[in-house]
């Protein structure tokens, strides 16, 4: 009850001071002119150049379709659809009278796309393979993260009654 008088004694001020209410006023009138100069800034960065806006008008070559590689096809030539992956100096081609694509090193060495990914998947494979724990590194591990939580006075769940004791108790709890 309190608290809603002095909510109320600051909205009256707020609304009666002349001051207050001006200062307000300020506040957003400088933030409206930051905002403001912000969106000139922007809008100048993206603007496009006089020559992009001409090139609008120009119509496109009749008949042109790339291929892969970023030539041209020949008249006659069935383009191929290619795209860079990011990140890689590969690509991805789709031959649109194919079932699957191909993938595309730098040096020119394609595999198909099903190919890779089971190649990618193997590889996934035989790595979580080579970096698995034996039994007895897992359970030294979880022991020395038990030890860390037991320090910092973490609580645990009892394994067999499952209710959170403190570390302090966990080891005194008798299950009948």
């Amino acid at each position: 009850m309190v608290a809603v008088q002095h909510l109320r004694t600051l909205l009256s001020i707020i609304l009666t001071n002349s001051e207050v209410r001006k200062l307000l006023s300020d506040f957003s009138t400088i933030g409206a002119d930051l905002l403001s100069k912000g969106a000139i800034y922007i809008a100048h960065k993206i603007s496009p150049t006089e020559e992009q806006l001409r090139n609008v008008y120009q119509p496109a070559p009749d008949n042109e379709f790339n291929t892969a590689g970023g030539r041209l096809a020949a008249p006659g030539e069935t383009p191929v659809p290619e795209l860079s992956v990011p990140g890689t100096s590969k690509t991805l081609q789709q031959h649109p009278d194919e079932d699957q694509g191909r993938i595309v090193d730098a040096n020119g060495t394609e595999r198909g796309v099903q190919e890779a990914t089971q190649q990618a998947q193997a590889g996934h494979k035989a790595q979580d393979y080579a970096h698995s724990d034996s039994p007895q590194e897992t359970e030294e591990k979880k022991m020395g993260m038990r030890e860390k939580m037991r320090q910092m006075g973490v609580s645990v769940i009892h394994p067999i009654s499952r209710i959170y004791l403190p570390w302090h108790l966990k080891n005194n709890v008798r299950v009948c």
